[in-house]
């Protein structure tokens, strides 16, 4: 009997947090306090047992089973309705595959002459050449977005400085990063600055630049700077290494 114990608590613990945060009625609280078994039970019954959850718990585990899963009904949806939501829809998850052929294909057959539509396009493009490896392309479609406000501090910009650096304009790619350089802000995007400023031979500088970021963090509120625990640790580890004098990759960023 009691090796079940653990288990009880477990449930009569996970009940009470879930009551907790979604605010449930008192009578929960005290249901599962007196009846921890039955009362947990009937409250996840109550709670989760029902058509919505069920099906979203199936989609859940058919993507955890099949990780091509949701491409592929992107896939078929677009063969049952070819439009440019459902070809751009695709694109994005083609992206997140690796898959950077196939999305630029669907992105540049979505273009057309309308402004606004085409740039929420372009800006996808800049970032699926850079990866593709396709620098004067991604360069290309960078060149025409520079005023766009959408574009200004995106992570898509990144790739757009990364592929000037690889065709050669390495002052113009400086000038790109520094434009995405704001206080408490775009930290992914200064962080690859830093990587770039390694890049190109100016290590003592880029170690400056991220002791410099580091000092931001300092002075931030504990909640915001626990919002931004991950790029803080990335920025740190990056400095660390580079203190170090470890050879460092250049790109490395993710949209």
């Amino acid at each position: 009997m009691f090796r079940f114990i653990p288990v009880v608590a477990i449930i009569q613990v996970y009940c009470l947090y879930h009551a907790y945060k979604n605010r449930a009625d008192q009578k929960w609280f005290w249901f599962i306090i007196f009846f921890p078994v039955i009362g947990g039970l009937f409250y996840l019954y109550h709670h989760f047992y029902n058509r919505e959850n069920l099906e979203s718990i199936s989609e859940g585990f058919k993507g955890i089973v099949n990780s091509n899963y949701e491409i592929e009904k992107l896939e078929k949806q677009l063969e049952m309705t070819d439009s440019d939501l459902n070809r751009s829809n695709l694109a994005d998850h083609y992206m997140k595959a690796g898959r950077y052929k196939d999305a630029i294909k669907l992105y540049t057959s979505c273009l057309g002459s309308n402004h606004q539509e085409q740039l929420h396009i372009l800006i996808p493009l800049v970032a699926a050449h850079y990866f593709n490896g396709d620098y004067a392309q991604s360069v290309a479609y960078g060149e025409k977005l520079e005023d766009e406000r959408d574009f200004k501090k995106s992570m898509e910009k990144v790739g757009y400085a990364w592929s000037l650096y690889h065709i050669g304009e390495t002052r113009k790619a400086e000038e790109v990063f520094q434009e995405m350089d704001s206080m408490y802000t775009n930290y992914p995007q200064r962080l690859e600055y830093a990587k770039f400023l390694n890049e190109i031979g100016s290590t003592s500088e880029s170690v400056k630049y991220l002791e410099k970021l580091l000092a931001e963090f300092g002075k931030m509120q504990p909640r915001e700077r626990r919002d931004k625990r991950q790029i803080h640790k990335s920025i740190k580890s990056f400095r660390e290494k580079l203190s170090k004098g470890k050879t460092m990759e250049a790109a490395s960023f993710t949209l």
